[in-house]
């Protein structure tokens, strides 16, 4: 490798450098797989439909928590 490809590698962001090395290594794939899935993630996390249905579900586990307790009381 030349001197100056080292240098433009080494002033590269973290991400570009895992891009680079990845292609090198044939990792690239997984990586935009993986890309693709953390960005899946936070359009889901923003989701004001997920954010009903867990807070539904908490209530919803609340009140089977009480009634199971009753149940086992008795």
């Amino acid at each position: 490798m030349r001197h100056s490809d080292l240098q433009a590698f080494i002033v590269k962001s973290k991400g570009e450098k895992k891009k680079v090395i990845a292609d090198i290594i044939g990792f690239d794939a997984v990586i935009d797989f993986r890309n693709a899935l953390g960005t899946s993630l936070n359009k889901l996390e923003k989701d004001p439909e997920l954010a009903l249905a867990k807070k539904t579900l908490e209530k919803n586990r609340g009140i089977l928590m009480t009634l199971f307790n009753k149940l086992c009381s008795n």
